[in-house]
C-alpha cells in the first residue's frame, strides 16, 4: 500500500497544503486524486449560471464514480462526486425541458405568423 504524507507549509504568510505519495515497493499503483469538489462547483453553476456546466459534471461525476469504483481513484470524494453529478442530472434536464419549451414556441409563433394569426 502507498504510504501518503501531508505537509503544511508557510509561504509568503500564506499556508500551503500539500499531499506527498509515495510509491510503494511493491509495484502497486498509486489511486488518483478525487475530483469530487470540482464536479459539485460545476454541478451547482450548471443550476445557477450556465447548463454547459451541469453536462460537464454529469459526465465527468459519472466517469469518476466509475473509477472510484474500481479502485483505480481515492473513494474519498465520492459523496461530493454524487452529489455533483446529481444536480449536473437536474441542471441538464432542466437545460433540455427549456430547450423544448423554446422549440415549441418558435414552432407555434412561426405557424400563426404564416396564417395571419400574429
Amino acid at each position: 500500500m502507498s504510504r501518503v504524507q501531508r505537509d503544511r507549509t508557510v509561504v509568503g504568510g500564506t499556508r500551503i497544503s500539500a499531499v506527498r505519495i509515495f510509491l510503494p515497493e511493491e509495484g502497486i499503483p498509486v489511486m488518483k486524486p478525487h475530483r469530487g469538489v470540482m464536479i459539485l462547483v460545476f454541478g451547482i453553476l450548471g443550476l445557477v449560471l450556465c447548463q454547459l456546466f451541469a453536462i460537464a459534471a454529469w459526465v465527468m461525476g459519472n466517469n469518476d464514480l466509475k473509477e472510484i469504483r474500481a479502485g483505480r481513484m481515492d473513494p474519498e470524494g465520492e459523496q461530493l462526486t454524487n452529489i455533483g453529478r446529481i444536480l449536473g442530472m437536474v441542471g441538464t434536464i432542466i437545460l433540455l425541458v427549456g430547450v423544448v419549451i423554446w422549440c415549441l414556441l418558435m414552432i407555434l409563433g412561426g405557424g400563426a405568423a404564416l396564417w395571419g394569426g400574429g
